[in-house]
C-alpha cells in the first residue's frame, strides 16, 4: 500500500503529472497544455545551478522573452 507522505514527497510542485494522468483518465490528454522538452531541461538546469525550484509557467516566460530579446538583436 502506498502511504500519503510517498505521494506528497513524489508530488510535483505545480502537481503537472496528477494534472496530465487527470486528463489521461478522462481522455483529455490531447487538450493539455503539456510543457515543452527545452522548458523541463531548463527547469532542471537552473534548480541545478540556483537551488531555487522555478514553475513551469516561470521558464516558459523567461525562454519566450529570451527568444524575443534574441529576435530583436538580430
Amino acid at each position: 500500500m502506498i502511504e500519503s507522505t510517498d505521494v506528497m514527497n513524489t508530488r510535483t510542485d505545480d502537481m503537472l503529472l496528477e494534472k496530465m494522468y487527470k486528463m489521461l483518465n478522462q481522455n483529455k490528454l490531447m487538450q493539455a497544455d503539456l510543457p515543452h522538452s527545452t522548458t523541463y531541461y531548463v527547469r532542471e538546469a537552473l534548480h541545478e545551478r540556483t537551488g531555487k525550484r522555478y514553475t513551469f509557467k516561470q521558464i516558459t516566460m523567461a525562454i519566450a522573452l529570451f527568444n524575443k530579446r534574441k529576435n530583436e538583436t538580430l
